[in-house]
């Protein structure tokens, strides 16, 4: 299994950022735009009492994946994010469910925020686990380098829609 975490600073509240940001249609529309991904589509945002349910479907662009894992794999690399934001801990869980591999793949996370002078610091944490024999493992460390590029790209671009869409220290 591998494992990732980030850390990122944003200058707005936990609630801004999970309802403006994680939670948003528009906010997701124009960020996996930005990150260059092929297709990207919003399945939807459901209450449920104290949590909210999004779910997203998502094509990555599969130019940097190893030649041999791009042979396993083929050209029809998407996926569904499921992630329930549960708003009594402020903490988003979500799996991810890939065309490929299916039950072989265990991906998952959690997104939280804690606070700052100013702001919030968004953390995220990513736990896959591929069982592939001799590639999963290589899968599992391509996957978590382009979730990090993508979560480094993400936070520059979340600081500026921050700003265009005037949720600053909100």
């Amino acid at each position: 299994m591998a494992t990732l975490s980030v850390a990122h600073n944003y200058d707005c509240t936990a609630q801004t950022f999970f309802f403006d940001v994680i939670l948003s249609q528009a906010y997701n529309t124009e960020l996996y735009a930005h990150l260059g991904f092929p297709h990207f589509s919003f399945l939807g945002v459901v209450q449920d009492g104290t949590k909210w349910h999004r779910k997203i479907r998502v094509t990555p662009n599969t130019g940097n994946v190893p030649a041999l894992v791009q042979k396993i794999v083929g050209d029809g690399i998407s996926y569904v994010e499921e992630g329930t934001l549960d708003t009594a801990t402020m903490r988003f869980e979500f799996r991810v469910l890939p065309t490929v591999f299916g039950d072989k793949a265990d991906i998952r996370g959690s997104i939280w925020c804690t606070p700052r002078e100013g702001g919030v610091v968004r953390h995220a944490r990513f736990d896959a686990h591929i069982k592939v024999f001799a590639v999963g493992s290589i899968i599992e460390e391509k996957m978590l380098e382009n979730y990090k590029r993508s979560f480094d790209e993400a936070a520059v671009f979340t600081r500026g829609y921050l700003e265009r869409n005037n949720l600053l220290a909100k």
